[in-house]
């Protein structure tokens, strides 16, 4: 880290219209069973983007190393006549805000290894005659961050994911996602494995004919949280074609109970340098704000709230989800799952997809209630409604959340790591139908 700083600042020496540079570069590392027996390389990446700015017009352009840096500079200036912004997309007068973190996090390939190594060796869960297949995944990245007016900063994310093969579909996996400035999270794996190992039980499945029709529904924490951060963060990310729709509408009621739903960074700050905020998208059971980068926010007249995200370094930040919360209501378990004579129960999702207001989730597993009492197992379903209905269908919120890592797919910054916390939600009805 220490000659990456002093080679970013002297930039800003040397090119009077530099405005703002972004870097950042990582690794990933995947380790199996099998790779115990073989060198594992990790994959890396790095990348950066700089922005030129002379009070009326910017141009910006990205670089892959430090070599690129004049090319990039070259293609930043022949924009800077060819895009017009207003003045006030300038950074801000502030104090220089200076983050200082010691040493970066690292991967420790040889301490993934090692607790790869310890988990088959003490472990040995065989599932029906199958034993465990493990994956153990890792990757850390540094971001950084300087504009002209001395603000400098620097975030480093590590991430690991540890999972299991043929065992039940809701024990399958651990994932940890965390901001941390040194260290390693395998600490946290270990802590977290016993947990885990308790839940593990053979998959029993039993099929049973099931028509595709509207039912009462209740959604565990795990799959809420799929559903909010297609239905509630894509639809309020300001570049989506629902944002100014939205916008225009804010204060309008959407809910019939008083949700909130925020999206609550856990980073200090976005890929622009903006302090992040909390945001409420639906604040009481109302249209709230949406999220915004600052070319966003400048088209909407509307103040930047840390939203600008970016998956690499030399991609555009562009209004993106950081971690999708919705407020716990007071409804406990037994008593969501009793308040209809027939419930559909989904318990596991394993994609979903929002377009045109419009969502669809893929359920992995689900079961038929009747009366609180399962009756039979329904893997492989989908869910498909218009968003905004669907939160004028919420009739009960669980008193306690599931937190959970999220992929994010969007406008080709595919992989961006969200997080998601919700709590059970129990639907009047919503439409399901075999996958």
């Amino acid at each position: 880290m220490s000659g990456v700083l002093p080679e970013l600042q002297s930039l800003f020496d040397q090119h009077p219209l530099l405005q703002e540079v972004t870097w950042k570069t990582g690794e990933s590392f995947d380790c199996t069973q099998g790779g115990l027996h073989y060198p594992i390389v990790p994959a890396s990446h790095q990348g950066g983007r700089l922005l030129l700015f002379d009070g009326t017009h910017r141009g910006q352009a990205s670089f892959q190393t430090f070599e690129e840096v004049p090319n990039a500079l070259a293609q930043a200036q022949e924009q800077l006549a060819a895009r017009v912004f207003a003045a006030t997309l300038l950074p801000e007068e502030q104090e220089p805000l200076i983050l200082t973190d010691g040493a970066p996090a690292t991967i420790d390939a040889g301490g993934m290894l090692s607790l790869l190594e310890e988990l088959h060796e003490n472990t040995r869960v065989e599932v029906n005659g199958n034993p465990i297949f493990t994956t153990l995944s890792e990757s850390v990245q540094a971001s950084y961050y300087l504009n002209k007016n001395g603000r400098t900063l620097i975030r480093h994310e590590l991430s690991s994911r540890m999972q299991f093969e043929h065992v039940d579909a809701a024990a399958k996996s651990l994932r940890i996602d965390q901001e941390l400035f040194n260290g390693t999270v395998q600490e946290l794996l270990r802590e977290r494995l016993p947990l885990l190992m308790n839940t593990i039980r053979p998959r029993q499945v039993r099929d049973v004919e099931f028509a595709a029709g509207r039912y009462p529904c209740l959604m565990t924490g795990d799959v809420a949280g799929f559903f909010l951060h297609e239905v509630v963060g894509h639809l309020f990310e300001a570049d989506m074609p629902t944002g100014r729709f939205l916008r225009e509408r804010r204060g309008r009621r959407v809910a019939p109970l008083p949700i909130t739903v925020s999206d609550a960074p856990d980073h200090l700050f976005d890929d622009e340098g903006i302090l992040t905020k909390r945001t409420p998208m639906i604040e009481e059971g109302s249209i709230g704000s949406l999220l915004h980068s600052k070319a966003s926010a400048l088209q909407f007249g509307d103040p930047p709230n840390g939203h600008g995200r970016s998956y690499r370094g030399w991609h555009s930040p562009i209004p993106r989800m950081h971690h999708t919360l919705m407020e716990a209501g007071d409804a406990d378990e037994a008593a969501l799952r009793s308040e209809f004579p027939r419930t559909v129960l989904l318990e596991r999702a394993s994609n979903a997809v929002c377009r045109n207001g419009n969502f669809t989730l893929q359920i992995k597993r689900a079961k038929l209630l009747e009366h609180s009492v399962v009756v039979a197992d329904l893997d492989d379903v989908i869910v498909h409604g218009s968003g905004l209905e669907a939160l004028r269908l919420i009739v009960g919120v669980g008193a306690t959340s599931h937190r959970q890592a999220l992929s994010c797919w969007k406008n080709q910054q595919d992989g961006l790591v969200v997080s998601a916390t919700a709590p059970e939600l129990l639907f009047q009805s919503l439409w399901i139908g075999k996958g």
